[in-house]
């Protein structure tokens, strides 16, 4: 939520990480062993069928595991996870309504993002084929100020100054006058047993501003961070988790410098592969020798180093998921009517955007929210497949709903379908948390007819989980359904409730060990069943 075997098997693993996605795969398969091919014109018994707690969670295991990285927009964890529900939609044999044949509708916006006149990384005697590619191999760190560098660089491990920890990556005269390069976390980032540095939660001194102001003080002329590989798989990839923002949100290149409180030195990123171009060394094995003799050591580069750093507001290109059913009415395409069934797919990602690194770079899976409400759009979509509605079933997977809903206002801005010839939208936006024996549909109020609905609908799904109409209403803005409601739409929104008592909301703790499933998959079989009784059977919330 927003702040104010089979081909589906092989799809699964295609492009994503072996290791981190064993487990996951193993309990799809369990999930979806012995189950067949849908036949056509399944009955309502059977779609329901189709959504049990092992298939939720082994897609919820998915979305929210370590290779998303927290699905943040414009990340490339944003992308896996896309790529992951586009496979699966294909497997299903749901029609692609975005580009080229695919799943992806895209859209822009303007964004705070790099200026490619004003940026620049380069090294002594470096050939163009060595020099990395804007956007990829470097990229200025957003809130970066303007300018430029050039000088000795010094490699100074994870440029961490900590009195607490009692380490020390630099004196201050190794880095007078220098640019520094750094790794983006802190030791044994991913170790939840080792004592120092807090295990796996970062300590304040690894604040990517803090790196950098404690760098500067001591006089250092730039600032240069290396993804680790915990962070960034691709060696070729430098840190790109915090490299744009909607102007909207952000107000402008001046007020995104200021946001991000990095001194007046040019800050970015650069790949592995770069950095261990400009040091002739395995970073690896530098890492892993820091670590080791739990001290840190200083590389220097024999080449000067050049970067400049600028920003601009400029069109940037993201895009929404978009499946459709189509129904059975012979209406022309202009004419037909549609059913919308929403989620939002991102999150915060690695919390840089979000906090500007306030917490340390570290992954917010967002299990609840929203790899739940996407998870379960993508189980009512294979329970719906081999049905045969009377209208149109548009499935939506939005994007940049954590950044102002952004993803649900293009898209209403530019309409597949009319909104007129829209009955409903209905949207799952976290329904994984709170009380387990209570969820929330907002959108109803005044509405009574659509709360009977509703509880007819779940009674025949036999959910005893109790739904609660009254609350709600400070949230309603604040999700996907909010976009289409303002367009007259009638929408619906399927909420956990009692948002207050979510204790990691937004942060690293919404991990998929503590969703409750079985509530999760209870609200799915609600929000399918009124889904049917539109889409199927002909119902209309007027």
């Amino acid at each position: 939520m927003a702040t104010l075997t089979s081909p589906r098997l092989r799809l699964l693993i295609r492009g994503l990480p072996a290791l981190a996605l064993l487990g996951a795969v193993a309990l799809f398969l369990t999930a979806r062993a012995g189950s067949q091919e849908p036949a056509a014109g399944k009955t309502y018994e059977q779609m329901l069928a189709g959504i049990t707690e092992k298939s939720v969670e082994a897609t919820l295991q998915v979305l929210a595991g370590p290779s998303m990285q927290g699905r943040g927009t414009f990340t490339p964890g944003f992308d896996r996870a896309a790529d992951f529900v586009s496979d699966q939609l294909q497997a299903l044999g749901l029609e692609a309504l975005g580009v080229d044949g695919g799943y992806r509708l895209p859209y822009s916006l303007d964004c705070v993002r790099p200026k490619e006149a004003d940026c620049a990384f380069s090294w002594e005697g470096a050939s163009d084929e060595e020099l990395p590619a804007l956007g990829s191999g470097f990229v200025p760190m957003l809130g970066s100020q303007k300018g430029a560098a050039s000088g000795e660089a010094v490699f100074a491990g994870y440029g961490i100054q900590s009195k607490d920890e009692k380490w020390s990556d630099y004196k201050e005269k190794d880095v007078r006058g220098k640019i520094v390069f750094a790794f983006t976390r802190e030791p044994w980032a991913d170790d939840a047993k080792q004592k120092r540095f807090e295990g796996a939660e970062p300590v304040k001194d690894s604040q990517l501003t803090r790196k950098v102001k404690e760098a500067a003080d001591a006089g250092a002329i730039g600032f240069v961070f290396v993804p680790d590989v915990g962070v960034e798989e691709n060696e070729d990839r430098a840190f790109l988790s915090a490299v744009m923002m909607p102007s909207g949100r952000g107000g402008g290149v001046s007020a995104v410098e200021g946001r991000y409180g990095y001194p007046a030195i040019p800050v970015m990123s650069v790949s592995r592969k770069t950095a261990a171009a400009v040091f002739g060394t395995d970073l690896a094995a530098y890492q892993a020798g820091i670590e080791k003799k739990k001290k840190s050591s200083l590389l220097k580069s024999p080449m000067a180093v050049t970067l400049a750093a600028g920003f601009e507001v400029a069109p940037a290109q993201t895009y929404n998921l978009a499946a459709r059913m189509r129904g059975s009415s012979p209406a022309p395409d202009r004419e037909r009517e549609v059913l919308v069934l929403g989620a939002h797919l991102d999150h915060v990602g690695l919390g840089v955007q979000q906090d500007s690194g306030a917490s340390g770079v570290q992954a917010h899976p967002g299990a609840d929210d929203n790899a739940s409400g996407s998870t379960a759009l993508l189980e009512v979509a294979a329970a719906f497949a081999g049905a045969q509605p009377e209208i149109d079933v548009l499935f939506l997977w939005f994007s940049a709903e954590e950044l102002g809903l952004l993803g649900s206002v293009a898209y209403c801005e530019n309409p597949l379908y009319a909104h007129e010839r829209t009955v409903a939208m209905l949207n799952m936006d976290q329904i994984a948390r709170t009380d387990p024996k209570e969820f929330n549909i907002g959108g109803a109020w005044g509405h009574k007819d659509w709360e009977d609905f509703v509880q007819d609908q779940a009674k025949r799904a036999k959910v005893k989980i109790k739904i609660d109409f009254k609350d709600g209403r400070d949230l309603f803005a604040r999700s996907d359904q909010y976009s289409f409601h303002t367009k007259g739409v009638p929408s619906l929104f399927f909420f956990e409730g009692h948002i207050n008592d979510n204790p990691v909301y937004h942060k690293p703790g919404d991990v998929p060990e503590t969703i409750e499933v079985a509530k999760m998959t209870q609200v799915a079989r609600v929000f399918a069943t009124c889904a049917w009784a539109i889409a199927v059977e002909g119902v209309r919330l007027r």
